[in-house]
């Protein structure tokens, strides 16, 4: 097993992406929606956004006036709604908060379909939940676009974790299956904080969620520093994170998350334990024992000398990579440098 170790010691460094046609202006923007709701009273207007949304394979359905078209949201749970503001039997606005207001529904992106372009019904608009609004009359890419930046949007916040508002695991596989297909040379950096567990005992989930929250300010900050623009980076749970960057500044990035992660992790640890350089928790038995103060793994996995074809590939090498740098009692990261056997 050869592996590239590098630890934040001066002098240790030991080797190891016109015009079309309806159906080609809509073709890949609703791949992952199934239904879509259209409610509005004008038959035109229904008939036109249906036949639009119809010829990716969506299913539409249509409501011609506010209850039953609150109904059909109720009964269906469209993935979205385009919604007319003045609707007979119920208003748009009415329907908007009812839907928002149900922990069933409210997740459901909702735009308005409107002829009034006046601040007071705009105002009046966000004030009962809607996501977006778009006036008539309307080109059909301009909401082909308002769409897909809807569903953009509500995948990157449903899918973010709560304390850092980072992307989550969705994302994260979304930004790994992503560079796979582009085939080009990557690095997957998987972080962690070794001896989290021992901290969050002496010190409690709070100062732990600070904790965990400085290490992804210092994540952003080093990436949107010394990465590039297609950088990414992702937050799996808990103190495990990841950085999605190229080949050609993983190194330096690394470096750096090391230097600014052993920089900023003291002040965590109160002054008695960081004098002292351990912390001190009692057993079942009643028995101290020691644990040392946290430092930062980070497991690189390149393409750089084998083929990896999918995110099955990146998990287990960087589940080894992992335990190997969790051997050292210091901050580092640690580079598959494997070369694939010819066979």
């Amino acid at each position: 097993m050869k592996f590239f170790i590098h630890f934040m010691e001066k002098g240790y460094n030991r080797g190891l992406e016109g015009g079309p046609m309806m159906g080609e202006m809509v073709k890949g923007v609703l791949t992952e929606v199934k239904r879509i709701a259209v409610i509005d009273d004008t038959p035109d207007t229904v008939k036109l956004v249906s036949e639009v949304l119809a010829v990716e394979g969506v299913e539409v359905l249509k409501a011609y006036n506010g209850v039953v078209g609150l109904e059909m949201i109720l009964q269906s749970k469209p993935d979205l709604v385009l919604l007319d503001v003045v609707l007979p039997g119920l208003g748009g606005y009415e329907i908007c908060r009812k839907v928002k207001s149900n922990p069933l529904l409210w997740s459901i992106p909702i735009i308005f379909l409107t002829s009034k372009d006046e601040l007071k019904e705009k105002v009046e608009g966000l004030y009962s939940g809607v996501d977006d609004y778009i006036t008539k009359p309307f080109e059909m890419e301009e909401l082909l676009a308002r769409i897909r930046m809807i569903f953009s949007r509500s995948a990157r916040y449903l899918d973010a974790n709560p304390l850092t508002k980072l992307p989550g695991n969705c994302m994260v596989q979304r930004k790994i299956s992503e560079v796979l297909d582009q085939k080009q040379s990557f690095a997957v950096c998987y972080l962690d904080i070794n001896h989290f567990k021992s901290f969050n005992d002496q010190y409690g989930f709070l100062r732990g969620d600070k904790l965990i929250l400085a290490l992804a300010h210092l994540l952003v900050e080093t990436v949107q520093g010394y990465g590039s623009s297609m950088d990414f980076v992702g937050h799996i749970g808990g103190d495990d994170f990841i950085v999605v960057t190229t080949v050609k500044v993983a190194d330096s990035l690394c470096d750096k998350m090391i230097q600014g992660f052993d920089r900023i992790i003291p002040s965590f640890y109160d002054s008695e334990d960081r004098d002292r350089g351990v912390i001190l928790l009692a057993n079942r038995e009643g028995i101290l024992q020691e644990f040392p103060l946290a430092t930062l793994s980070i497991a690189v996995v390149t393409n750089e000398n084998n083929q990896i074809s999918h995110a099955a590939q990146i998990s287990a090498i960087a589940a080894d990579l992992k335990s190997y740098a969790k051997k050292f009692q210091r901050s580092c990261y640690v580079k598959d440098r494997r070369l694939k056997q010819p066979i």
